[in-house]
Parts: C-alpha cells; sequence; structure tokens
C-alpha cells in the first residue's frame, strides 16, 4: 500500500473513532489496540487480542463495523446486563445492532449475544444462516 493509500486509511480509521467515540479528540489508547483495529480491517484471522479493562475492546468491532456495515459482527458478552449496556453504546455511536433473541432471523451491522445464549441450537441455527447468506466469515 502507498502511502497515500495509508494516509486515507488512516483517515477513515479517525473518521470512525471520532463517529463511534463521539467525540472530534480521539487517539488509540495503547499501541497494541491501534494494531489490533488494522488487524482486523485487514481481515488477518485467526486473531487473539488481549487488552486490559479499559484498553477500548469495544472499538476493535465498532469501527470496522462503521467502516464497512455489509456484514454482521456477533459479539459474546459475558452477561445479559453487559449485552443491554453495549447495544446502548452501539446503538448510540449510529450503528445498526440489536441483542439477539430466541427466533431472531434478521441481520444487523452488530449482534450482541450473551455466552449463555450463544451455545444455544437457536443461535447456532442463526449463525449458520449468516453464513449461508455469506453475511458472517
Amino acid at each position: 500500500m502507498g502511502n497515500t493509500d495509508e494516509q486515507l486509511r488512516q483517515r477513515r480509521v479517525d473518521q470512525a473513532m471520532r463517529q463511534v467515540l463521539g467525540s472530534s479528540d480521539v487517539a488509540f489508547k495503547l499501541v497494541q489496540q491501534e494494531q489490533a483495529i488494522h488487524a482486523v480491517i485487514d481481515g488477518q484471522t485467526p486473531l487473539v487480542v488481549i487488552l486490559p479493562t479499559g484498553g477500548g475492546k469495544s472499538l476493535l468491532f465498532m469501527v470496522p463495523a462503521y467502516l464497512d456495515a455489509t456484514g454482521v459482527t456477533i459479539v459474546v458478552v459475558l452477561y445479559c446486563a453487559l449485552a443491554d449496556n453495549l447495544v446502548d453504546r452501539i446503538r448510540k455511536s449510529g450503528i445498526d445492532c440489536f441483542e439477539w433473541t430466541y427466533g431472531q432471523v434478521n441481520p444487523a451491522t452488530i449482534v450482541v449475544v450473551s455466552a449463555d445464549i450463544a451455545g444455544s441450537g437457536g443461535f447456532l441455527g442463526y449463525a449458520e444462516l449468516l453464513i449461508a447468506k455469506k453475511l458472517l466469515w
């Protein structure tokens, strides 16, 4: 990628961060956070990212979803209460999002599901439907 392509890419990431964070003054919290966001955008897989509490893990799925809303990102959280909070934050940033419930078949840019439900047959069927529609990689 040439320097101008890299600069354009960084401007797009900065714009997405401003939208997601609701602030004009944005910066990465850690070098590892910046590296991880670029790895996600580049489609590197498998990818394991370990960041501390408050290290900006939510940006790792929100920024790419803002940049390219054509697919579906599934986010698994530990508790239903965390799911509710996260869905609110994502929606406030302008990204199409919902918390998956049994019987849900429609896609969204980000689908949040609690860990206890993620392993259920209903949710796995939903994920398979997204794969069949080429919305989930």
